[in-house]
């Protein structure tokens, strides 16, 4: 299994999701819902905004 896999697994366990759901929403073939946003974000100690704040986003453009 690899190292994104079990992170994954870890993080469904800790929503009371599916893998494939949690992997759903790292792939973006689906959004969760703003609670399960937010309870992402608590889980991994982290502000909700930097879950969808796009890394990739160049402001000089």
């Amino acid at each position: 299994m690899y190292a994104a896999e079990l992170r994954q697994t870890w993080l469904a366990e800790k929503l009371g999701k599916s893998f494939s759901i949690v992997n759903a929403y790292v792939c973006n073939r689906r959004q969760p819902s703003l609670e399960t946003l937010f309870q992402i974000a608590e889980i991994l100690e982290i502000e909700a905004k930097q879950l969808i704040e796009n890394s990739n986003y160049n402001t000089n453009q």
